[in-house]
């Protein structure tokens, strides 16, 4: 990462504060590793500060050997039992509901996100059966969060991403939980319950005054599809709110990619094609693309087979371009960034 002073006046969305900003009573106006947003740029052209240090992510490519998750598993649990205590107080009607912590640890989870230099999706080794329904919530808040970085949105439209994300399926405390963990087909009833979900977490969400509107709007809409087949009122994405469609995909892109009770998870590469074949008709052409830029199709340490015949171990990953990793071969290593004419035909998960 490399930091560049840059006028006020050429400050964008997408770029990120490296150096704090005082006003002239040395309070910070604005924090290094936040992300600029226009109010932010409105409020430094009010104390007149003309100039300030942006981070400016090198174009030169990079080789990871190691891949980071989007937060450490300290984080993840934290997340995980404000979770939980929500969904609790919600299912049991308390009035001791605090939605105040949930959304500091959404800024906190946004602002450790702008942070960091790559920001990458890999399958976590979790046990989502047990608990799933507020894991899947946790992930599905995260992802969210980093499509959100990786469309430039500000820290308040991540953090809304993050809450939105987390509190998706709070309407699944209205379905009966023999419902929830069938591992066979629903019947027609059984699948209603399922559907009802979304409408039923808008209604909750809705009783929560201080709540943001958008945070309602991603609970009743993330099951509804750009081509207008979703649910619960099957709307087309032109009205679909920005916010909800991306959480939509991440959505799917973790419950294709979780081990849920009647199957195993899928890998990366096949859930991205199921994705990928339904953007623009089923999900948002943006949040799709902004999935394929975090996204590793090839994990470290994964086998493959070369076009040419050769066989390697993904070793190293280049940042220009996740899906030509450097692989390890028997007599030496191969940048398939560089040796162009090969390519990865064959993994052990399959082609």
């Amino acid at each position: 990462m490399r930091i560049k002073e840059i006028t006020v006046e050429s400050l964008q969305s997408s770029m990120v504060a490296a150096k704090d900003v005082l006003d002239p009573n040395g309070r910070v106006l604005l924090a290094a590793g936040r992300l600029i947003t226009p109010d932010l740029r409105l409020a430094l052209q009010r104390y007149g500060i003309a100039k300030v240090y942006v981070q400016q992510q090198g174009r030169e490519n990079q080789r990871l050997a190691r891949v980071e998750p989007l937060v450490s598993g300290a984080a993840r649990i934290r997340l995980m039992r404000k979770v939980r205590r929500v969904f609790r107080a919600f299912a049991a009607e308390s009035s001791e509901l605090d939605m105040k912590q949930l959304q500091e640890l959404s800024y906190a989870v946004a602002d450790e996100l702008v942070r960091r230099s790559h920001l990458l999706l890999v399958l976590d080794d979790l046990s989502y059966v047990t608990n799933y329904l507020y894991a899947h919530s946790v992930q599905v808040g995260l992802i969210s969060m980093a499509l959100g970085l990786a469309l430039g949105l500000s820290r308040q439209e991540m953090a809304i991403l993050g809450m939105g994300g987390f509190l998706h399926d709070l309407g699944k405390l209205t379905v009966p939980v023999h419902v929830l963990n069938k591992e066979g087909k629903f019947n027609r009833e059984e699948f209603l319950q399922i559907q009802g979900h979304a409408a039923a977490g808008y209604r909750l969400l809705r009783k929560e005054q201080e709540l943001d509107t958008r945070v309602m709007l991603i609970a009743l809409q993330h099951h509804e599809r750009y081509d207008g087949s979703g649910y619960p009122w099957a709307i087309t994405g032109e009205n679909m709110h920005r916010l909800s469609a991306i959480v939509a995909v991440a959505d799917v892109y973790d419950a294709l990619t979780t081990d849920r009770i009647y199957r195993k998870r899928l890998s990366i590469r096949e859930a991205m094609a199921i994705i990928g074949s339904g953007e623009g008709r089923l999900f948002a052409p943006e949040a799709v693309q902004a999935l394929k830029k975090l996204v590793i199709p090839y994990g470290l340490g994964e086998t493959v087979n070369l076009s040419d015949g050769r066989r390697g171990v993904v070793a190293m990953l280049n940042s220009t371009n996740w899906a030509l990793p450097v692989v390890r071969i028997a007599d030496g290593w191969l940048d398939l960034l560089e040796e162009t004419q090969v390519r990865i035909v064959h993994t052990e998960q399959g082609s």
